[in-house]
């Protein structure tokens, strides 16, 4: 043997192929008996403290969202009193199984969405600030 590795490398599949993929996980989800798909599930992840206000949204309403659309419940670990900066949380999802992964799919696209408009705002303080190091030209 060879380790815990995928059995071919085959198996892989690049995310940035587009449309295949769904076509992919719509195959494997209909692989899947019915009897199986109604069943209740659990899913857990730890996302960084620091971005949990923006997976839950301004009120809750991303969580709210992902309910109403996907039917799977979303729970947030409470913050810890004395939660430093590196903490983690813990978010459940439950439900039934296409429900569950959906729910997970949304939550990630509002967790990436974050991560980009925090990267943008950080790149456009560092020309901001670059710009003001340079001095911007000037008189003469």
């Amino acid at each position: 043997g060879h380790g815990g590795g995928r059995s071919d490398p085959r198996d892989h599949r690049d995310v940035r192929s587009g449309g295949g993929d769904l076509d992919w996980f719509a195959g494997l989800a209909g692989q899947v008996p019915p009897d199986y798909l109604g069943l209740d599930y659990c899913i857990c992840c730890s996302l960084p403290g620091t971005k949990i206000g923006a997976l839950i949204g301004r009120g809750g309403e991303h969580v709210a969202e992902v309910q109403r659309v996907t039917g799977a419940q979303v729970s947030v670990a409470k913050k810890a009193p004395n939660e430093g900066i590196e903490a983690f949380r813990q978010v459940t999802i439950t439900g039934q199984l296409l429900s569950v992964y959906a729910a997970h799919l949304l939550l990630m696209k509002h967790y990436n969405d974050e991560e980009a408009q925090f990267a943008a705002a950080t790149s456009a303080g560092d020309r901001d600030r670059d710009r003001h190091h340079r001095g911007g030209g000037g008189g003469g």
